[in-house]
Order: structure tokens, then sequence, then C-alpha cells
């Protein structure tokens, strides 16, 4: 058995529980840079309690076979109730889903960093459309789960 922890806490599970994941998107754009060969893995949720994003680097070595199976277990994050099961369970998780499952904590901490007195207006920030289509642009893979 593998186990993992992750970089960050985890949010307080109250906050978890009444937490919806209403869209997923993952883009996966190529590093242009001529030193370093890999993948830019960027993630936007859209959420009941406002937008997160997170992103991962990934190596030429580490990229997966197929981008759609390294991103398989996303449809379980969407909605009410899997969400904090799907995070408690993080560290029985198959290695092979760690990434993604990381890519995913880290967009939820972004979303729960905002500040306390920030905290009630956090589902009326909005994202940046232009940067996301900046990415839309440039990606070699996009999945929008909903």
């Amino acid at each position: 058995m593998l186990t993992c922890q992750t970089i960050d806490p985890l949010p307080d599970l109250q906050l978890l529980l009444a937490f919806k994941v209403k869209r997923i998107e993952l883009f996966v754009i190529p590093l242009i840079e001529i030193d370093e060969c890999g993948f830019r893995a960027c993630m936007c949720l859209t959420t009941n309690q406002g937008y997160g994003w997170s992103e991962l680097f990934i190596s030429e070595a580490q990229k997966p076979t197929s981008w759609n199976s390294w991103s398989a277990t996303l449809p379980h994050f969407i909605g009410v109730g899997g969400l904090s099961e799907t995070m408690q369970n993080d560290t029985n998780s198959n290695a092979k889903h760690f990434p993604i499952r990381q890519l995913f904590n880290s967009a939820v901490q972004h979303i729960h960093s905002i500040p306390n007195e920030l905290a009630p207006h956090r589902a009326t920030f909005t994202r940046d459309n232009n940067y996301n289509n900046a990415l839309m642009d440039r990606s070699i893979f996009y999945l929008s789960l909903f």
C-alpha cells in the first residue's frame, strides 16, 4: 500500500461538507522553454464558494500515456458529498492518480486561502476569461466537467 501526504493541509471538514464543485476545467500546455521539456497542467474549479486555481509541472519523463486516463478520477469530484470522502481517501489513492488529486487539492486550498474577512464574498469573485482563452489556444489537452 502506498501512502501519500498532501503538502498543504486540507481545509476544515465543515467547509468541505458545504462545498459543491460545479465545474472542473483542466488545461495541459506544452512548455516552450529551451531548457525545459514537459507540460504545465492548469486546473480551474468553479464551486459554490468561488473559483480555485492550481498548476502542476510535469516533466517529459513523467508524461502519462494518455491525458484522458491521467484525469480519469476528476468526475468523482463533481457535486456534493463525494468531495470530503475523496479527499480523506487521498492517502489510500493509487499512485498514478496522485498528481491529479494534488492538483485538485491545491485548487481547493486556493479557494480556502482567501482571508476570512473576504470569505462571505468568495463566491462572487470572477475568473479571468481572457486568461482561460489564452490557455485554450495553447492547450494540447482540454477537459471540462460540470
